[in-house]
């Protein structure tokens, strides 16, 4: 199912303290994850949910980028920059910590 621009537009009639974010996983996710998130999320709430969504292990890092910058995970989502369709695209990469 795509998202189209009349989409977004009625979710954010419905839902106005959300913000749609895409996030693209690569080879973790083929699909990109869709999500709505409260305004008052920080990033660090969004990773968790990331995290739990795609199953990672505790010793892999996840690190969540906005084009070639890697995000503090203290701002808010509605830091995130939205694309001209509306949604927030990011970009998850993950990494072994451990060993």
């Amino acid at each position: 199912m795509s998202i189209t621009a009349s989409s977004i537009t009625r979710m954010m009639r419905a839902y106005p303290h959300h913000v749609p974010i895409m996030v693209h996983m690569g080879p973790l996710a083929p699909k990109p994850l869709k999500f709505l998130v409260p305004d008052d999320v920080m990033l660090s709430g969004l990773v968790d949910v990331i995290r739990r969504r795609v199953k990672l292990k505790p010793a892999e890092a996840l690190y969540v980028f906005v084009g070639p910058h890697l995000l503090p995970l203290h701002n808010m989502v509605t830091a995130l920059p939205r694309g001209p369709d509306g949604l927030a695209h990011v970009q998850a990469s993950t990494e072994l910590t451990l060993g």
